[in-house]
């Protein structure tokens, strides 16, 4: 149990430097909610975030703990980051496929462990299509939200806007509801 204290400690610290990597790469974060803490489940579970009850705009992210991988708690770990600074982090029926497809960018290529996501699933179409977007306009993200576009409200004309060379059927797919 030693070892998930250590990690808890040790990445809850890296924290803002995480937030300041996201908003330099994808724009100005909402400020609906904090992170206050880290869960690390010991019997496995859901990787997700809920509300913490002592702190009225407080999050805390919840990762499986199935077996100790340091390299999978950081996979989680980047991608829950990214959920805590757009705002739908607790409620994923708001979530586009676009910020399903930056936080899987993110722990895939800027923060990459090693780990990979299936291309075939939800989670590696999401990828693929924000790589894609990203490729052809590095910053069209970042100047959507540096508008003050959240990205659960982003419509395939504002994606169009910040990247004129993105397919336009991309840009409808990337405005979906992930969990649809």
């Amino acid at each position: 149990m030693n070892h998930i204290i250590v990690f808890k400690n040790r990445f809850f610290a890296q924290y803002p430097d995480v937030c300041r990597e996201i908003q330099e790469i994808y724009g100005p974060r909402s400020t609906i909610w904090n992170l206050t803490d880290i869960l690390i489940q010991g019997v496995g579970g859901p990787i997700d975030t809920i509300p913490d009850p002592a702190c009225s705009n407080g999050i805390i992210i919840r990762i499986s703990a199935k077996s100790y991988d340091e390299k999978q708690y950081l996979f989680q770990y980047y991608h829950e980051c990214v959920h805590v600074m757009y705002g739908t982090c607790l409620d994923p029926k708001r979530q586009k496929i676009i910020e399903e497809g930056i936080a899987a960018y993110f722990q895939l290529e800027i923060k990459p462990v090693g780990l990979v996501i299936n291309p075939q699933s939800k989670y590696g179409e999401s990828y693929l299509l924000t790589k894609n977007l990203l490729q052809k306009c590095p910053s069209a993200i970042r100047d959507l939200r540096c508008k003050g576009i959240d990205l659960n409200q982003v419509t395939p004309d504002q994606i169009l806007g910040a990247c004129p060379q993105y397919d336009n059927e991309m840009a409808v797919r990337l405005c979906e509801l992930f969990y649809a």
